[in-house]
């Protein structure tokens, strides 16, 4: 089964009639046409079924738009009042299924009476489907929903499982690339249950650079902390095996990972897999005085914050260009931490009264829908790097004031 298309998002009433007039407006396995939401408790039920059918591949649900009965005539247009159906949709989503499911929805209003009209409700594939619903979960056959089996659950399940490598050895497996030693940071943006062929068209286009180069300087406004390169203030714009790359710190058309502390590269692979490997994870730092002490190892807790808060909001630009509305996996790997100690902690002369990490590799990863890391990418960021913070002693720092202010919304 392939994806959706989810580029078509009607807005205006005169879009629902051309693709009415076209016979578009046909449900399928993605699109369910619906006269009204039907009221109370049975119908709110009702809904939540449709969103948990949904969740699985993703779809779409138009209310307004009536099939009528007799299946050789075409749907037909019928305005339903807007006030509060939007919120009422958004509210079972969260309240009447396990685990919530989130959804978009875009209300238009009819141009003869504005106050009524349709309501496109977008739900996106959840990385945590199959959903419940009293109990059952629920499912999309070719054009109805479908209650799913124990068996339907665990195919699903295993199919999930089957269908995903083991992000954090990947990464291990990037970093062994350039160096099997060196102290080395490693993030993996990966989209879930796609065909590999996700950024072709970048790739492939005679101008990616600017394309890129805006996808950046979104995801530059929006990262918390995003002050380190290769960003806005990238040196290099290279080819890469399958992919294109920025870089910062490669000043030539090859990988160039010296060991000066000063390289990067982010890259956009063919398939939709982002990934983005930088040195700097840990300094040595040296002391002015005689006679030399040992160097103290300091773990640049902030670049690697930075870094990944920077990589999350580049998926989701990624995703807003590419149209993916479906869910990604992230990982974080960052390796040379043993003995090393919170650079933010550390005095002039390199003193830290934290204590040092106990192991050599920290690994995270962590899986977000669309709308996840569309309207909030730092909630990724948290989760892979709280924990690193917190053993390090600098969760509670000001300058992750921004990490720990949305964590307490999210408690309330």
């Amino acid at each position: 089964m392939t994806q959706p298309d989810f580029r078509w998002s009607p807005r205006t009433e005169a879009e629902l009639q051309m693709a009415l007039t076209s016979g578009l407006l046909e449900e399928t396995h993605y699109l369910d046409l619906k006269r009204e939401l039907a009221p109370g408790r049975s119908g709110s039920k009702g809904i939540a079924k449709d969103l948990a059918a949904f969740a699985i591949d993703g779809g779409m649900i138009l209310v307004g738009v009536d099939e009528g009965e007799d299946p050789t005539q075409p749907p037909s247009l019928t305005p339903q009042p807007l006030d509060g159906m939007a919120e009422r949709v958004e509210q079972i989503a969260q309240a009447a299924i396990s685990d919530p499911v989130r959804v978009q929805t875009t209300a238009i209003p009819s141009t003869d009476e504005p106050s009524k009209g349709y309501l496109a409700i977008r739900v996106n594939p959840s990385p945590r489907a199959p959903h419940m619903v009293d109990g059952r979960y629920y499912g999309r056959g070719d054009k109805t929903n479908v209650i799913l089996s124990h068996d339907d659950v665990m195919r699903h399940h295993r199919r999930l499982l089957s269908d995903r490598s083991d992000l954090q050895l990947e990464a291990k497996e990037l970093l062994d690339e350039i160096d099997p030693t060196a102290s080395l940071i490693a993030l993996i943006a990966d989209p879930i249950g796609l065909r590999d062929d996700l950024l072709v068209e970048l790739t492939g286009d005679p101008n990616w650079e600017n394309q890129v180069a805006a996808i950046l300087q979104q995801a530059d406004q929006t990262a918390k902390g995003a002050d380190y390169p290769p960003y806005i203030r990238a040196t290099g714009f290279q080819r890469r095996a399958e992919g294109v790359a920025v870089t910062d710190g490669m000043h030539n058309a090859t990988r160039e990972f010296k060991g000066d502390g000063r390289a990067a590269e982010l890259v956009f692979h063919e398939t939709g897999r982002l990934t983005l490997i930088s040195e700097r994870a840990t300094f040595m730092h040296t002391r002015p005085v005689q006679p030399e002490p040992p160097a103290a190892k300091l773990i640049f807790e902030e670049l690697i914050v930075a870094k990944t808060a920077i990589l999350v909001a580049v998926t989701a630009e990624t995703a807003k260009l590419t149209q993916y509305r479906g869910s990604w996996r992230f990982a974080l790997l960052v390796r040379g931490l043993k003995g090393g100690s919170a650079w933010i902690l550390a005095d002039s002369f390199g003193f830290s009264n934290g204590s040092g990490y106990t192991a050599d590799t920290y690994a995270r990863e962590t899986e977000a829908a669309f709308a996840d890391i569309a309207t909030d990418p730092n909630a990724v960021a948290r989760d892979l790097t709280m924990p690193l913070l917190r053993s390090l002693g600098v969760h509670t720092h000001s300058k992750f004031q921004w990490m720990r202010n949305e964590q307490a919304q999210e408690k309330h």
